[in-house]
């Protein structure tokens, strides 16, 4: 089970992330020029926060992220931007060390979703998941956390593994319906110390390939 080394991470937090915002019009801190190491290279990251597709599909919306503590390790802070920059609202909800059976089995999902009435929901599950013996029991759960959505739209984002998963991978890609999945497999992004949360700059990777993917798939869609 993962234990995630950021401050408060016991905790269950809810509503808008605590972190010190950017100032309007501009970007978070090292957000359009840093660059990461990743193996031998020198890899820029430069994130398109504002999208025309998206901003016609954000804006106004209240977007709620729900997962793990993968959410808080840095991945929170760029999505938060990039909902704002799209003119929705963003809110987020997260419990460290919990797994999909966590979000099934009791009420942290309902709540969140009675409390903020979100438009869009994303889904940070499954990296507490990566490594159970029988992955394919998950699927049930899977299946409840999507009836909890009822109507909802969301996407279900997959874990950043660090490693050759034992098939909960493919759990989610025969249980999510088509287009509402993104695997996010064996890329190579900066780690924490402990190895397995991406660092600042890892997740920051992450979330620029999240909000591509999310992009294509509104334009696939002919949401225009």
């Amino acid at each position: 089970m993962i234990t995630t080394t950021l401050l408060l991470c016991s905790l269950v937090l809810a509503g808008p992330a605590r972190f010190p915002g950017p100032a309007p019009g501009s970007v978070p801190a090292r957000a359009s020029g840093h660059r990461i190491h990743q193996g031998r290279r020198r890899v820029a990251v430069a994130i398109r926060y504002k999208d025309p597709v998206v901003s016609r599909h954000l804006r106004g919306k209240t977007v709620l992220f729900v997962g793990d503590s993968m959410i808080v390790s840095g991945l929170d802070i760029w999505a938060r931007y990039w909902v704002r920059k799209n003119g929705g609202t963003y809110f987020r909800r997260y419990m460290s060390s919990s797994t999909i059976k966590t979000w099934a089995t009791t009420s942290i999902l309902d709540r969140a979703l009675k409390r903020y009435h979100p438009h869009l929901v994303f889904l940070v599950l499954g990296s507490n998941d990566l490594y159970l013996t029988n992955p394919g029991r998950q699927a049930r759960h899977v299946r409840t956390i999507l009836g909890k959505l009822g109507q909802i739209p969301f996407f279900w984002i997959g874990p950043p593994r660090w490693a050759p998963d034992t098939g909960i991978i493919k759990v989610f890609a025969r249980t999510i319906p088509a287009g509402r999945f993104y695997p996010f497999n064996d890329h190579r992004i900066g780690r924490a110390r402990d190895g397995k949360h991406p660092s600042l700059a890892g997740s920051k990777t992450w979330a620029r390939d999240i909000f591509a993917w999310f992009a294509r798939r509104l334009r696939k869609e002919g949401r225009l």
